[in-house]
């Protein structure tokens, strides 16, 4: 199954922020979780694992400014895809994950993985007004789901919310379903600035 991260619309569940203490002994906000996505099925655990595996910053305590990751996988793919896009102290930039995995597992475990710099081929304005036109941080699940195919995980992280939400197979709806459109759009950009294919 494919994953593609990014993450504002009816959430279909909503966590409460906690309180950690950090090694410095101060206190820490966890932030408002708002999970657009039925967490049952399993793609939501995968994007938490696969994240700790490659030492993210933990998303429930958010990111200064603003950090959205995408995954794209597909299901029997052996190799994924994740772009975190962020903006810090009012410049943007990216990083390009690209994810060998073991055999097709409810949660993946990584064998090795390529960190890459490119920058977006049309450059920051363009990409992120485009973005924000096709409403990355708005949209919500609204897709069907299967056993096989691809599922495209959004994450956005800000200093106050942390949302989550994924689409299964958005190209085949998009004709029906304007946000599932948006979505298709969305991955064709970013596999385009990017320079790479998900699968």
């Amino acid at each position: 199954m494919s994953i593609c991260f990014v993450a504002l619309a009816a959430c279909k569940n909503q966590t409460k922020p906690d309180r950690k203490k950090n090694s410095d002994n101060n206190v820490k906000q966890s932030v408002l979780m708002q999970i657009r996505s039925d967490t049952t099925i399993g793609d939501f655990h995968n994007v938490q694992h696969l994240s700790k595996q490659l030492k993210l910053a933990p998303a429930n305590f958010g990111f200064d400014s603003l950090q959205i990751r995408v995954w794209l996988a597909h299901s029997l793919a052996k190799k994924k895809h994740l772009i975190i896009i962020q903006r810090l102290d009012n410049e943007w930039s990216e990083n390009l994950y690209e994810i060998s995995v073991g055999l097709p597992n409810t949660l993946d475990t990584i064998k090795d993985y390529d960190k890459k710099n490119i920058g977006p081929l049309s450059g920051w304005e363009k990409l992120i007004s485009t973005l924000y036109q096709l409403k990355i941080q708005e949209l919500s699940d609204s897709s069907a789901s299967g056993a096989d195919g691809a599922t495209y995980s959004v994450e956005t992280l800000t200093a106050k919310t942390y949302t989550y939400y994924n689409f299964w197979e958005p190209r085949s709806t998009q004709d029906t379903n304007w946000q599932s459109g948006n979505m298709a759009k969305i991955l064709a950009i970013l596999e385009r600035e990017f320079k790479f294919k998900s699968y």
